[in-house]
């Protein structure tokens, strides 16, 4: 009978694993590779709710630009919650396409 109660509590733990510890591993190595690619110029969502554009990076800090008079605000790089467009990404797409359209 132990046995059998052995076998159970190992599928529960590899259950629980499966469905609770791997997805969490994959966002945060998600939300790590976010962190590293982030670079000046990107437009970002912070988890406060703010929109901005980063304008400088120091290490584990970035300082965004955010409003009509352009204020600036110095935050950890954890407070990105998401990029929205990427800058130099969009210049490389519209050479692209004008390379397409020669």
């Amino acid at each position: 009978m132990n046995f059998y109660n052995l076998i159970t509590w190992v599928l529960i733990l590899g259950v629980f694993y499966v469905f609770m510890i791997v997805p969490e591993k994959k966002r945060q190595k998600k939300m790590r590779e976010m962190m590293e690619s982030l670079n000046i110029g990107d437009k970002i969502l912070t988890r406060g709710g703010i929109y901005g554009t980063i304008s400088s990076m120091d290490g584990d800090r970035i300082v965004i630009e955010s409003g009509p008079d352009a204020t600036r605000i110095e935050m950890a790089k954890s407070a990105v919650l998401t990029v929205i467009s990427n800058d130099a990404g969009k210049n490389e797409e519209e050479n692209k396409v004008e390379e397409k359209d020669e």
